[in-house]
């Protein structure tokens, strides 16, 4: 064999074993890189998860801002929630989406206006087109527990959307002192059955924790420090929250009577806090207060007459209109105490979102309040019954029309727009409407647009409007309770 043939298979072997060489090493490279993505990342996520923070939000449904010992007021209503103010961030001017609790908790849910849900009835059901906060939290690997007392927002409506587990009065269970055709479940209910969850929960995982209790909405059960003689009625005229008292009941009523009624509903809140504060000890407890970021608001406020109704669906003054939000953030301080920007209640979900650098969907509306947010509207809308509502920091324009809406002629106010300075008048007393036009004119235009939003299809393109499931007799007997059905 000469040299040449020689030379040659041996450069053939030689790029022959090179080729199986660099073939192992791109092998190699590839079973490093699958074992990166699949092995190391996976345990980097993990890692990331439990590292994450629990989180807790709770509503009170009707709570009032200025009912709150931590907003200023004088009663220590709320001891327990203001022990949250205090180490971390309240929000002065978050604003409701709707004076009932269906358009509010919805909104609250999908961060979405009630422009684009448009949920307003008891028995409107969550279309599954909508991406819920639980969702969110649940596909960031976090366990999610919801707990509700409100028939509005039960699983039978589709707003268990993203809970492992999701208890509401038909499991919770109840019971009415007064009436056994009603159903009410006051919040040692609720927070008996969050305990047990916190006890058996994964803790392998950070966990999310929705309640809505009932507490401090009609009937009012619960008597309180502040009651100076006994006070047998449970709400005003012993009437449901729907109904539209008449001048005279109104210039007639006992003024005891109602300081006797106000100092009940502070009873509410004020047993609402002592059961919030008992999920507090727990948490303690357990040695996870430190690691959870806690929530507080409410899905409105709740009018007690200073506009002539003892209601909150036919009021769009800010009794009704502003919510608090206070946000405990755990062991971190905030660096900022008190945040003064409007925001809206479906502000929460991208805010909570925002504190765990979790990304919010895309479909959502709401943005984060925190860091003073160059992004977030003047303007803020709430929708009730005939009657609405838009707010900036400084001014408000309503429009109600009660009159129609209670089908009472002898109603005492006549429909139409009222313009308030809220800085100047915070109790919305003085109407100027005809004492500032442009002002005037420019919210009229922004209300027109807003109603028009109303008028036109859902948000989701090709989405069917919300349908309505029937009412059972657990949710009728629900529905007495509270005051919405006779």
């Amino acid at each position: 064999m000469d040299k040449r043939n020689l030379s040659w298979r041996i450069l053939k072997n030689m790029k022959r074993h090179l080729n199986i060489f660099i073939g192992l090493v791109i092998l190699v490279m590839l079973l490093c890189t699958v074992y990166y993505i699949y092995v190391f990342k996976s345990v980097h996520k993990r890692k990331s998860v439990e590292n994450r923070k629990n989180v807790i939000l709770i509503t009170l449904d009707g709570l009032r801002v200025d009912h709150l010992s931590c907003y200023g007021y004088t009663r220590e209503t709320s001891p327990n929630i203001d022990s949250l103010a205090k180490n971390g961030i309240l929000f002065e001017q978050v604003i409701t989406s709707g004076c009932s609790t269906k358009a509010a908790l919805t909104s609250l849910f999908t961060s979405l206006d009630f422009r684009y849900h448009k949920l307003l009835h008891y028995t409107g059901i969550l279309s599954n087109q909508y991406v819920t906060l639980a969702e969110v939290f649940q596909n960031n690997g976090y366990a999610t527990g919801g707990f509700v007392a409100t028939p509005m927002i039960q699983k039978n409506y589709n707003y268990h959307q993203g809970f492992e587990v999701y208890e509401d009065l038909m499991s919770i269970g109840g019971n009415h002192k007064e009436d056994k055709e009603k159903i009410y479940i006051s919040a040692d209910l609720v927070m008996d059955k969050i305990l047990n969850w916190l006890d058996n929960c994964d803790h392998n995982k950070p966990f999310f924790l929705y309640s809505h209790i009932e507490e401090p909405h009609p009937p009012w059960f619960h008597n309180p420090p502040w009651l100076t003689e006994k006070e047998e009625d449970l709400r005003f005229f012993g009437k449901g929250c729907t109904y539209i008292p008449t001048k005279v009941e109104l210039d007639e009523i006992d003024p005891q009577k109602k300081a006797n009624l106000v100092a009940k509903y502070d009873g509410g809140i004020h047993f609402a806090d002592a059961q919030i504060g008992r999920v507090l000890d727990k948490l303690k407890s357990i040695g996870a207060f430190e690691n959870t970021v806690i929530a507080i608001s409410a899905d409105h406020g709740f009018e007690l007459l200073d506009h002539g109704t003892p209601t909150h669906g036919y009021c769009p003054y800010d009794e009704v209109v502003k919510i608090p939000l206070i946000v405990y953030l755990g062991k971190k301080l905030p660096v900022q105490r008190t945040i003064k920007s409007q925001g809206r209640i479906f502000d929460i979900g991208p805010t909570l979102l925002d504190l765990l650098n979790i990304a919010p969907p895309k479909t959502w509306e709401g943005k984060s309040l925190l860091s003073m947010n160059p992004d977030l509207p003047e303007y803020a809308f709430t929708f009730g019954y005939n009657v609405y509502s838009v707010r900036t920091p400084q001014y408000k324009l309503v429009y109600q029309d009660i009159k129609t809406q209670s089908g009472r002629a002898d109603y005492w106010k006549n429909p139409g727009y009222e313009l308030y300075d809220l800085k100047a008048d915070p109790r919305e007393l003085n109407d100027i409407s005809r004492l500032k036009p442009q002002i005037f004119i420019g919210l009229k235009q922004q209300l027109n647009l807003y109603w028009n939003d109303v008028s036109k299809k859902t948000f989701i393109q090709d989405a069917e409007a919300p349908e309505d499931a029937k009412l059972d007799k657990q949710t009728i007997k629900a529905l007495k309770s509270l005051g919405y059905i006779e």
